[in-house]
């Protein structure tokens, strides 16, 4: 139950950069019963496979895997035999990505 409530958080931090549709304002009033219709935004994201800044759209698993490439080495300096943990910097959409994931707020 846990994981379901962390990737339903990650998925919206994360429809900025998804195919979701990021339009919540008017969630709280359509009727539920009714059919879900996209907005004109999403609907533009989702044809032309970009986002706004000219990023390449991405799916949920997508950006998953993309951060899944960050790693964290133990390195040893040979002549000492000191070890340092050595972490690989983000890219740019590393970093949004991550910094959409501060704004989660539960």
């Amino acid at each position: 139950m846990l994981a379901y409530y962390v990737r339903w958080h990650l998925e919206r931090a994360w429809a900025t950069l998804t195919f979701k549709d990021d339009d919540t304002t008017h969630h709280h009033d359509r009727d539920p019963v009714a059919p879900a219709t996209r907005s004109d935004a999403a609907t533009t994201k989702a044809q032309s496979r970009t986002l706004p800044d000219g990023h390449p759209t991405r799916t949920f698993k997508t950006v998953l895997d993309d951060l899944a490439t960050i790693t964290r080495n133990t390195c040893t300096h040979t002549a000492s035999g000191a070890t340092f943990p050595m972490t690989t910097s983000p890219t740019a959409q590393q970093q949004q990505a991550l910094d959409l994931l501060e704004r989660i707020t539960v």
